[in-house]
């Protein structure tokens, strides 16, 4: 027996180099994962804000000059139990879900500018251990220039890649 532990020889570059490999691998994956978690609770905040919006931009097209009366939480969810909507909703086969908060997002704003032809839809992310730290306590939020039919999106979140189809629009 000890002629064959004799025979054994480990080459300590090998073993260090195997062991860092393993731990970048692992590490890779666990960024990866990571990733794509944070990207689907940005994904749930852009869908309430995207629900919104398809409602503010029906409000403001049945009262174009209205932006501050229309630019609103309150009147959305007045707008949403509207019939003509409804009958929208079911012949274009939307799935309109109005919160105000959810699973990652703490509360959403609707507002007018104070130029009274742009609206802002602003989502505040939870600053909890189950959200994202790259989006725990940020916010995005669109800008919409109804008057010249523009988008802005502003946010906080630092993360380019996380953000980087919002700066594109």
């Amino acid at each position: 027996m000890f002629r064959w532990v004799n025979h054994l020889q480990f080459n300590l570059g090998q073993i260090i180099l195997f062991i860092l490999v393993i731990v970048g691998i692992g590490y890779g994956c666990y960024a990866t994962v990571l990733h794509f978690q944070t990207a689907s609770q940005l994904n749930e905040a852009r869908k309430a804000m995207d629900d919104i919006r398809l409602v503010l931009i029906w409000s403001v097209k049945q009262q174009p000059n209205a932006v501050v009366k229309t630019c609103n939480f309150n009147n959305i969810q007045h707008v949403i139990k509207q019939d003509e909507l409804k009958r929208m909703n079911q012949l274009l086969n939307w799935n309109l879900n109005i919160v105000q908060q959810t699973q990652y997002v703490e509360h959403i704003k609707v507002y007018a500018m104070n130029d009274l032809h742009t609206c802002m839809i602003k989502a505040y992310f939870k600053n909890n251990h189950f959200v994202s730290e790259h989006l725990a306590g940020k916010y995005i939020a669109y800008q919409y220039d109804l008057k010249n039919n523009k988008t802005e999106c502003l946010t906080d979140i630092e993360k380019y890649s996380l953000v980087k189809s919002c700066t594109r629009l």
